[in-house]
């Protein structure tokens, strides 16, 4: 007789999205808030929080980073650019208020916060009236990732499990009536069976999601599908996705430059500059990316299909492009650009 046997690994990590609304003074601003871990607070820790803030007559989203525990809720604008320049949010909250964050479920509730504002000497108020889940539809999401062990072998399979929903992001696409993260991870176990881990050959091919650095708002939720994978020869590797979920529409889609910019002669002249300098400024004056020349340059040919994802950058957003390089150079370079300097070319109602 022959045993198998196989060691898993399963693994679920807590996420809540939710949106702010309120003011700063008589200005008034959305604030979009991610918390990772967010069973630390209830247990006396802290969670680090990140998100956007905007005033709302401007709709500029500026990235905030901070963090909460069971009476404090602080975070902070930096513009890494201009150290003068730190925003300074601080709130108090109570065990009602902090149940709404935590237990939102669907649907917009009256929170009442009142807290402060600060940059430098200034100092005004900050009260926050209302919370809601991001775009009214998520709030509790979990990262959920289950993988398989044989010898040598490894197998593992991801999914977001939206618990507003009762869907899952897994494999790249929306799969609806998921009741509970159990049903989640037995669907996962089950697809990971038909995998043959018994194979005499090495191989190890692991899937899992990240939001970490991504951007996100009432329209848009942007994350990464990341596969390692290794089957024999010189090297690992790893498979790199940029997805974004459209959260009116539910559904999930790869952007590609050409969803943000009208390209032109003008746009590829602007990226060319930006690329040239960005290799200057880490000492590679003698290597670039050719965004121009069509007829020369696969990266110039390919430019408006390149998969691409909205990124927090020093005190604004950026759009990511990823270009992949020959083994002998490196695997690849990750490219960013803000969208300030990309507004003149921006396709309009963009997210």
């Amino acid at each position: 007789m022959y045993i198998s046997a196989f060691a898993d690994t399963i693994n679920i990590t807590k996420h809540l999205f939710f949106t702010l609304e309120g003011s700063i003074d008589k200005y008034p601003i959305t604030i979009n808030i991610h918390i990772e871990n967010p069973d630390n607070i209830t247990e006396n820790k802290k969670s680090y929080i990140d998100g956007y803030y905007k005033y709302n007559n401007f709709n500029t989203p500026i990235p905030i980073n901070g963090e909460m525990d069971k009476n404090t809720i602080k975070f902070t604008a930096f513009d890494y650019d201009n150290s003068n320049k730190k925003e300074e949010f601080s709130f108090k909250i109570n065990n009602s208020q902090l149940n709404n964050i935590i237990n939102l479920g669907n649907g917009k509730k009256s929170i009442d916060l009142k807290g402060s504002w600060k940059n430098n000497n200034k100092k005004l108020s900050c009260n926050i009236d209302t919370i809601k889940p991001l775009g009214d539809k998520i709030h509790t999401v979990y990262d959920i990732s289950v993988s398989k062990e044989y010898k040598d072998n490894t197998y593992g399979l991801s999914a977001l499990y939206i618990e507003n929903l009762k869907s899952s992001i897994y494999e790249g696409e929306i799969i609806n009536k998921i009741n509970n993260t159990n049903e989640m991870i037995k669907k996962i176990n089950d697809d990971i069976a038909k995998v043959n881990l018994n194979e005499e050959e090495i191989f190890h091919e692991v899937n899992f999601y990240n939001f970490y650095n991504k951007f996100f708002n009432d329209n848009i939720l942007c994350f990464t599908s990341s596969t390692e994978y290794y089957y024999g020869g010189a090297y690992p590797d790893t498979a790199i996705s940029h997805l974004t979920l459209d959260i009116n529409k539910l559904e999930t889609k790869i952007l590609t430059l050409s969803d943000f910019v009208n390209d032109s002669d003008k746009f590829r002249k602007t990226l060319q500059s930006e690329i040239d300098k960005h290799y200057k400024e880490i000492g590679e004056d003698d290597f670039t990316i050719d965004v121009i020349n069509k007829s020369d340059s696969f990266y110039a040919e390919t430019l408006m299909s390149r998969n691409v994802s909205i990124n927090r950058y020093s005190d604004g957003i950026s759009l990511h492009i990823r270009f992949e390089l020959p083994h002998v150079v490196r695997a690849l370079d990750d490219f960013e650009i803000s969208f300030e300097k990309l507004k003149p070319y921006l396709k309009k109602n963009i997210y």
